[in-house]
């Protein structure tokens, strides 16, 4: 299945990626505290994420996005950040056809770049 990939560019890019690294820090911040450290237990007693950095920037970009494959395989837009830059996969072609959503739009910021470029960005992202 054709995706296409994105990389963050300027102060846009600089502020999401910011409001993620901010909220990641004081999770950890959080759990380091006794309450914290409690929370962190029922987290993974309960399997719930705590704060999800990919679900927070595809909905901040509204860059949601599932396709199924004629096979039944599914795909998902994707997000992290990386380097200080907010970096997105979008499955299936930019051409709607029927019984697809649609392609997100994007903000201006955000350039298109080869699959190679993103994977690099990939390698180096800064959470897990």
């Amino acid at each position: 299945m054709e995706r296409f990939f994105y990389i963050g560019e300027g102060s846009r890019n600089d502020q999401l990626a910011q409001t993620v690294l901010d909220n990641i820090a004081r999770c950890r911040e959080a759990a380091r505290t006794e309450r914290g450290k409690e929370l962190v237990r029922r987290i993974r007693r309960e399997r719930i994420l705590h704060f999800n950095p990919e679900q927070f920037i595809l909905d901040a970009l509204q860059a949601h996005r599932t396709l199924v494959s004629k096979e039944g395989k599914k795909a998902y837009s994707w997000a992290f950040c990386s380097g200080g830059r907010i970096c997105v996969s979008i499955p299936g072609g930019k051409r709607r056809l029927p019984e697809t959503p649609p392609f997100p739009t994007l903000p201006y910021w955000l350039e298109e770049v080869s699959e190679t470029e993103w994977k690099a960005m990939k390698l180096e992202r800064e959470y897990i």
